[in-house]
C-alpha cells in the first residue's frame, strides 16, 4: 500500500501548477504525517520533481 501512497503523491505534485509549494498537510488525507515525509524524502533522494 506504501507504493500506492507514494504514486498518488507523486502524481498530486506532478498535477500541481508550477511554481506550487506543497507542504506535508497537503497529503494527510490519504497518509499520516510520517508516511508522507518519508514518501517526500524519497522524491528527492530520486531527484523527482518535489514540492
Amino acid at each position: 500500500m506504501a507504493n500506492g501512497i507514494y504514486i498518488e503523491i507523486k502524481r498530486r505534485i506532478l498535477d500541481a501548477e508550477e511554481g506550487s509549494i506543497c507542504v506535508t498537510s497537503d497529503f494527510t488525507d490519504i497518509a499520516t504525517t510520517t508516511t508522507v515525509r518519508k514518501c517526500l524524502g524519497r522524491c528527492v533522494l530520486n531527484n523527482e520533481r518535489s514540492c
